[in-house]
């Protein structure tokens, strides 16, 4: 019992990081292609909600956790006291991005959102990093 214990949690180890890495790939892709996004995330309490984004940033978080900045364009948020809105800028970590989830929009942008004129006097895109953000991180390339 004690070595099947030990090769499903090695099996169990090896498709969690698979699921990473392809969610990683898909973000890397958006990214690159610089296209919107859908998505699945798991919130802390396990609840499900969807959301559409610009992915500008890809790096890990202080916490050691490989994360994306994003705009959230639509979608859903779980209600909290802070008074969530299903659109702004906002840090989403990998490890909850439910892996087959990620689906492009014919929809590409060539500025940051929050540079267009109707975006109001909201935070800008930051394009010399993000705070909560450390380490080699990939940015959205702007002059390609």
């Amino acid at each position: 019992m004690k070595l099947y214990n030990i090769y499903k949690s090695i099996i169990i180890e090896e498709k969690n990081l698979l699921l990473t890495e392809n969610v990683k790939d898909e973000i890397l892709k958006a990214i690159d292609g610089k296209y919107n996004v859908w998505f699945k995330y798991k919130e802390d309490d396990n609840t499900v909600t969807d959301r559409y984004v610009q992915i500008y940033d890809l790096g890990m978080s202080k916490g050691n956790n490989e994360m994306i900045s994003a705009y959230q364009l639509g979608g859903n948020v779980k209600p909290s006291k802070r008074g969530n809105k299903p659109y702004g800028w906002k840090q989403f970590r990998l490890d909850k991005i439910i892996d087959g989830t990620i689906k492009p929009v014919n929809v590409k942008y060539n500025q940051p959102v929050s540079d267009l004129p109707s975006y109001g006097a909201g935070p800008k895109y930051n394009k010399t990093g993000n705070r909560n953000m450390i380490g080699n991180i990939t940015k959205v390339n702007f002059n390609k």
